[in-house]
């Protein structure tokens, strides 16, 4: 029996001295890697040196494929959904901006920050299936919490104007109002937002973006001052789009007439009821942008010369050209007098008679007041 138990025993202090540098080890603390701290954009960075590292194309007898053009590696994303390449371009953000700890120059920074958010979305357009997609690059775009480089490319791409054309900037702005809301059941909007789809159309939330950018007291003035000629831009062009397919602008030009919108908004060239109706809703949005902007150029402001130079710019060309805008109103922004927001009324001291007063309705936490409720 004793001879048994000094057998464990020995057994027992062998297998605890083999154990023992792997307890060690499991114990000490494994240093973070760039794949740990950054997995997203290590991942982006794989796939770009698999593309490059690509074996040339064999050229055949097509004269074309002496020039082949750009080579999608479709397949390397097909796994992600567009929120990973939207973390991998901040994780790209935050890896570039280490530089600066080695002394790199400011500019030197930013150009490697955009050119990291540039790699990270090649392909994003590849994974945009739904309103949420759409909805997640909105929200990037409209927090100021996120890096203004990266707020300030995807304002370029949604609204077409990057220089030069992407595949990105290509498509996100004829998705933008092209997908269906995507919803999912079993999920509350308390849990997912985005997921219950208790979020708005993706175009309601594009307008509501551009005028946040727009107005924001305390919005980059880059930022800024782009998104009100940018956004400007963009509802002339819809605008002008709508006027061409009207009927009557139709049968104008089949017919070979002059006409444009300076004459219709002159009353020199007669439009139906319905199709005034159109443009006035067009007319609508600009006014919206209108009363948003032109607190920049009040008699108190302290907005960026910039922002005040393109908001000037901007209800300059407003005059005179869309049905159905307020010109009056117009004038007065122009010389820099906003006009007094509605107030509640004030109840009257006392016991005095409260017949006629309107009941004051208090907002919801966090929510703006609405008077739809009066």
């Amino acid at each position: 029996m004793s001879v048994s138990k000094n057998m464990k025993t020995a057994v027992f202090l062998i297998l605890s001295l083999l154990m023992l540098p792997v307890a060690q080890a499991s114990s000490e603390r494994i240093a973070p890697t760039a794949r740990t701290l950054y997995p997203y954009w290590q991942m982006v960075l794989e796939v770009a040196k698999q593309i490059e590292n690509r074996p040339p194309r064999p050229l055949g007898i097509n004269q074309g494929l002496f020039k082949p053009g750009p080579e999608y590696s479709f397949e390397s994303f097909r796994h992600l959904r567009s929120i990973d390449l939207l973390r991998a371009a901040r994780e790209g953000i935050d890896f570039a901006r280490l530089e600066s700890a080695r002394g790199t120059e400011e500019s030197k920074i930013e150009q490697m920050v955009l050119e990291n958010i540039t790699m990270a979305l090649e392909y994003l357009p590849l994974l945009i299936k739904d309103q949420k997609d759409i909805w997640e690059i909105l929200n990037v775009i409209q927090n100021q919490k996120e890096d203004r480089i990266f707020r300030r490319f995807l304002l370029e791409q949604i609204l077409g104007s990057a220089s030069p054309s992407t595949l990105l900037s290509l498509t996100l702005p004829e998705l933008l109002f092209s997908l269906e809301r995507h919803r999912s059941r079993g999920v509350s909007a308390q849990d997912n937002p985005v997921a219950a789809a208790e979020i708005k159309d993706a175009d309601e939330m594009f307008h509501e973006t551009m005028l946040r950018l727009s107005s924001h007291p305390s919005e980059w003035p880059e930022i800024q001052a782009l998104a009100i000629r940018s956004y400007y831009d963009f509802m002339e062009k819809d605008y002008l789009k709508s006027f061409e397919a009207l009927d009557e602008i139709q049968e104008a030009r089949t017919l070979q007439t002059e006409v444009d919108i300076y004459a219709v908004k002159k009353g020199e060239f007669a439009l139906s009821r319905e199709s005034r109706d159109v443009l006035r809703r067009h007319s609508k949005r600009l006014e919206t942008l209108a009363n948003a902007i032109a607190g920049h150029i009040s008699e108190d402001s302290v907005r960026d010369e910039n922002v005040q130079d393109v908001t000037e710019e901007v209800l300059a060309a407003l005059e005179g050209k869309y049905v159905g805008l307020d010109e009056e109103k117009l004038a007065l922004y122009q010389e820099g007098i906003i006009p007094e927001p509605y107030r509640m009324p004030i109840p009257p001291s006392g016991d005095a008679d409260m017949e006629g007063m309107l009941d004051a309705f208090l907002p919801m936490e966090g929510k703006p007041l609405s008077f739809d409720a009066l």
